[in-house]
């Protein structure tokens, strides 16, 4: 929550309210996107049959390279890492800008390239550096990356 206090960009998901249960389990309720993530996206046109797939358009693409660019740049001003770059954790909003979501395993960075124990993030989208417990921002461009890749070859 102190992460998100610092953060208000409109290609990164609002919380709207944070609380702890009775379970001290955090809850958060969080602007609605619509169409899910980008993730629930490919996976529903994966499962399309072959003549009725359609890959995402190149304004699609660029709208979400674009707005992901753009949520990040605002993370990294502010000496935030996400560390979690992955396509689950990029929701399409109603008008269709992408949102920036999950920000459980972000730190702030201190010094670039700082040795760090115990770092997480998704195998697949997890930077090399990452990999060795260097906290980087860059970590978040490889796993924007691999975003991008992934959307554009299913």
């Amino acid at each position: 929550m102190q992460l998100l206090r610092k953060i208000n960009h409109p290609n990164i998901l609002q919380t709207k309210e944070g609380f702890y249960d009775g379970k001290n389990n955090m809850v958060m309720i969080v602007e609605f996107c619509g169409y899910g993530s980008l993730w629930h996206q490919m996976i529903h046109r994966i499962g399309q049959e072959w003549e009725d797939f359609q890959p995402f358009s190149e304004e699609i693409i660029i709208q979400m390279i674009h707005d992901a660019s753009l949520a990040l740049a605002h993370c990294h001003k502010k000496g935030i890492a996400h560390l979690d770059m992955k396509a689950e954790n990029l929701l399409i909003h109603a008008n269709g800008r992408f949102k920036l979501a999950d920000f459980g395993i972000s730190k702030l960075v201190d010094v670039e390239g700082q040795k760090q124990s115990g770092l997480k993030g998704t195998p697949g989208y997890k930077s090399p550096e990452l990999s060795q417990n260097i906290l980087t921002t860059q970590s978040d461009i490889w796993g924007l990356g691999c975003i991008v890749y992934s959307a554009c070859t299913i």
